[in-house]
C-alpha cells in the first residue's frame, strides 16, 4: 500500500522511504535513490511545485517535516504522485509536471495505483 495519508512526521519519514522503495524496486536495482531525492519528489506532490524550489527537504530537522505534514495532511494521493514522478523521469532530468503525474495517478483503473504505476513501466 502506498497511498499513505502523510498525516505526522513518523508518516512523513515511511512516505520517503516509499518513494525511494519503490522506485528502486521498479528500476530492478539498477536505480540508487537517496533519502534526498525520494523527499524532494515527495515535496513537489506535496505542494505541486514543477519548479522544485517551494520547499526544502527537512534534513531530519522536525520542525520543517511538521511544515511539510501540515500541507500533505489534507490531501489524497501524494505518496503515488511523488513515484510517478520518478517514474515519469524525473530522476534522470526529464522534467515531468506535478499536474501530469497526479492526471496518471488519478487515471487509476481496477487495481488501484498499482496498475497506474505499472503502466509506466
Amino acid at each position: 500500500m502506498v497511498d499513505v495519508r502523510v498525516a505526522n512526521i513518523k508518516l512523513y519519514q515511511r512516505a520517503v522511504g516509499i518513494v525511494r522503495a519503490v522506485l528502486e524496486g521498479e528500476g530492478g536495482g539498477a536505480v540508487v535513490v537517496d533519502d534526498e531525492s525520494a523527499e524532494r519528489l515527495l515535496l513537489r506532490s506535496i505542494y505541486g511545485d514543477d519548479a522544485g524550489s517551494a520547499a526544502a527537504p527537512a534534513r531530519g530537522d522536525e520542525t520543517v517535516m511538521q511544515r511539510h505534514v501540515s500541507h500533505a495532511v489534507s490531501q489524497t494521493g501524494v505518496v503515488p504522485t511523488a513515484i510517478v514522478l520518478g517514474l515519469l523521469g524525473d530522476l534522470e532530468g526529464k522534467p515531468t509536471s506535478v499536474a501530469e503525474a497526479r492526471r496518471v495517478v488519478a487515471e487509476k483503473r481496477p487495481g488501484g495505483v498499482r496498475s497506474a504505476i505499472q503502466r509506466l513501466l
